[in-house]
């Protein structure tokens, strides 16, 4: 059912009963000034073949209906908005048969485009369903640089592309979001072998604020040695405790000596090689101290403007000998990381660095700093201006325990 519909300009979207002529007119309000679409030429491809048309102003609203006594639809299923548009005549003869009968029609000049559309009643936060779009890392502007206390490596670009997979936001303004890892080109690091980065096991939901006002930066807190331990599940409780005793959630744990997953996992070890198909944690070919080496998270900090986004990439991390990846040559299978990355600011530093107790490092904590974009402009596959940042810490390489940081700009 298809009703005329009149675009409410110059209002605020986190309070419709606000009017703006600027952004700065909804500081108070919440959300952003909605000034109205300017139009636009829009390419279509349909069964008469492709053809432009210019996009105008909002005519129609349209929503599910039950006709009669036939079954009831979804009423709170897709809804449609028609938005007039002009373009070429091409008349076309078609036969139709509905519900209503058989009729002959001729076409004739397009007026309407319809786009699925999600509603909302009254004030609050406007939903916007934000979807699942592509972001191609700019080369130019992307990097993972991967740093130790004595020997900070150069910055390597990071070619490829994620996937932003975002639902849609309730009246907060606030919609769950899963980044996922579609291809990050291999690359060798000095002193270790060739970091291979794959999707994943899945990693719990990030969040978009669409509004603004939640807090999305990410501190990544990673101690080298919070204690003894005898096996991974005694680190992993451990450690849970030790994040929680600073307000932190576990990210990672290991205890030294013990595989962590493969064909011997939980077993004893001395070396990677010994756990095939996972990792030893510890220093390769020393004496091992059963240390436990924890990982701490906290997402919180500032409030975030408009379009924050923190989500999780779930990343499969293996050390092979050499190109290409998957060819069976792995040397460290480390195992599956969800990369906590952010449009705001990420900080990190780790502890007891290299099992040195006291030893602080890197020195100022490493920071960085994201951007982001609006909601509406994402929706729309624009990721360009979009920015995250994020970081990993790793105890125990062959050159020492290291830090990863990671710029993602999307083109």
């Amino acid at each position: 059912l298809c009703r005329q519909a009149k675009h409410k300009k110059k209002i605020c979207t986190g309070d419709l009963t606000t009017k703006c002529k600027s952004e700065g007119d909804c500081a108070a309000a919440g959300g952003s000034c909605d000034l109205g679409l300017d139009s636009f030429q829009q390419s279509l491809v349909n069964q008469f073949g492709q053809e432009s048309v210019e996009v105008k102003k909002i005519k129609f609203f349209c929503t599910p209906a039950q006709k009669g006594t036939e079954p009831a639809p979804d009423l709170d299923g897709t809804h449609l908005v028609g938005y007039q548009i002009t373009g070429p005549d091409l008349a076309v003869g078609v036969h139709t048969n509905n519900q209503f009968g058989p009729e002959f029609v001729t076409t004739k000049k397009p007026k309407s485009l319809y786009v699925p559309a999600v509603k909302s009643f009254g004030g609050g936060f406007p939903p916007i369903l934000v979807g699942n779009h592509k972001c191609v890392l700019d080369p130019s502007a992307s990097s993972i640089r991967v740093i130790t206390q004595a020997l900070p490596l150069a910055p390597v670009a990071a070619t490829g592309a994620i996937d932003i997979n975002c639902g849609t936001t309730a009246s907060s303004g606030k919609a769950s979001c899963d980044c996922e890892l579609q291809q990050i080109d291999p690359f060798e690091l000095a002193g270790i072998g060739f970091i291979c980065l794959t999707p994943g096991e899945p990693c719990p939901s990030g969040e978009i604020d669409c509004d603004g006002g939640n807090a999305l930066d990410v501190t990544m807190d990673s101690d080298h040695n919070i204690g003894q331990c005898d096996g991974n599940p005694d680190c992993e409780a451990q450690c849970t405790d030790h994040c929680a005793a600073q307000d932190d959630a576990i990210f990672n744990s290991g205890c030294e000596g013990f595989c962590i997953g493969g064909q011997r996992d939980e077993l004893a070890c001395t070396d990677d090689s010994d756990c095939p198909g996972g990792s030893c944690p510890g220093k390769d070919g020393l004496p091992h101290g059963n240390l436990c080496g924890c990982d701490c998270i906290n997402v919180g900090g500032a409030a975030s403007g408009p379009g924050g986004l923190q989500c999780n990439v779930s990343t499969n991390i293996d050390v092979e000998l050499g190109s290409p990846c998957g060819d069976g040559d792995v040397l460290i299978a480390v195992g599956t990381r969800c990369v906590a990355m952010t449009s705001q600011t990420v900080t990190a530093q780790l502890h007891n660095t290299n099992d040195t107790r006291g030893k602080d490092w890197p020195l100022p904590a490493y920071t960085a700093t994201g951007s982001v974009i609006p909601c509406e402009t994402l929706a729309t596959s624009t990721t360009t201006d979009l920015l995250l940042v994020g970081v990993v810490n790793f105890f125990d390489s062959t050159i020492g325990d290291i830090q990863s940081q990671l710029t993602f700009a999307c083109q």
